[in-house]
């Protein structure tokens, strides 16, 4: 190994555009399958790292929108970070809109809890996400942005419904997209991955890539050893999405090469060597993914030296934390 590729001679030079790349990325999803963290367990671990050095690479906490009545208890506005604890509610295909209604309404008056975030499935094979934003955005503050997850169906077209919501409505609204989940079967082929990042970048649209992003790099990391997919691979898919001008050629070839690369130490490099605006470019696109377990992609990437070492985040309540889990 040179020592360009060598972990140790990169980190040094890593900060600001880690910082680019990975600032506010991952999603706290402690109570979410497989996982499954209790809620006050989930809180008070969320409100630690929020409290350490890896609060930047961490984004809101994610709850069901069906379980709001138990968090308000668990919030105390003068031992929340900055003030606040920032939710985005969680709506899983077949819960019920009424439910994410109820819970913006009942946790807006919480002292010390912020709602900045809803995420919405679409019913399965549906493309159409024009009238889930629209019965969504009479109830909702304009600060609080949209998720709308889609499945494998058309996903260009679903993707290009959600551009027109967003323009009909002035809204920040975004994909979302499963890339695992707790089976061998929920982990998509590559090329229906490839197909919805070649439209998101495409289409210049956020997309929340969530589920089954444990690790730095694809792998068999999965149940039974099925392959899961690397935050750094998406990355570098989304980099050459970009660049790529002929988007219907990118799914089949140059894409799902890059999602089942296994190059650790390269894939590290090429993510370091990004230029400010193309890291930019590619959080505009991987607008971030959900992870049970926060510190264990975090962890994998400081090995790399792709971010700074990270220092262990010290408890001060229960820490009976599982290890994956994603909404």
């Amino acid at each position: 190994m040179s020592s360009a590729d060598d972990p140790a001679s990169r980190r040094p030079d890593s900060s600001a555009l880690s910082h680019v790349l990975f600032d506010g990325l991952i999603d706290d999803a402690a109570i979410f399958p497989p996982g499954l963290a209790p809620l006050d367990v989930a809180v008070a671990r969320h409100r630690d790292i929020r409290r350490s050095a890896t609060s930047r690479y961490v984004g809101p906490f994610l709850l069901r929108s069906a379980l709001w009545r138990q968090l308000p208890p668990l919030i105390d506005r003068d031992a929340e970070p900055d003030g606040t604890f920032d939710v985005v509610l969680i709506n899983r295909r077949g819960d019920r809109l009424a439910d994410m209604r109820d819970a913006v309404s009942g946790l807006a008056h919480t002292a010390g809890l912020r709602v900045v975030g809803v995420e919405i499935a679409l019913p399965a094979g549906a493309t159409d996400a024009t009238g889930t934003v629209a019965a969504l955005t009479g109830t909702l503050p304009a600060a609080q942005h949209i998720s709308v997850e889609i499945d494998n169906t058309a996903p260009d077209l679903a993707l290009r419904s959600i551009v027109a919501a967003r323009e009909a409505t002035g809204r920040d609204v975004r994909g979302k997209f499963r890339t695992g989940g707790t089976g061998p079967a929920d982990s998509p082929p590559a090329d229906a991955l490839a197909a919805v990042i070649a439209a998101a970048a495409r289409l210049r649209l956020p997309v929340k890539f969530t589920a089954g992003l444990h690790h730095a790099v694809t792998g068999p990391h999965g149940p039974g050893g099925s392959r899961q997919y690397g935050v750094l691979n998406i990355i570098a898919a989304v980099h050459a999405a970009l660049r790529t001008p002929d988007y219907d050629d990118v799914p089949g070839r140059a894409l799902v090469r890059t999602l089942m690369r296994r190059d650790a130490d390269r894939l590290a490099a090429e993510a370091l060597s990004l230029t400010r605006a193309q890291a930019l470019a590619v959080r505009s696109v991987f607008a971030s993914f959900g992870c049970c377990g926060v510190l264990e992609p975090l962890a994998e990437l400081a090995d790399l030296g792709v971010i700074p070492r990270i220092a262990p985040v010290p408890s001060t309540g229960p820490t009976a934390i599982p290890t994956e889990g994603t909404p």
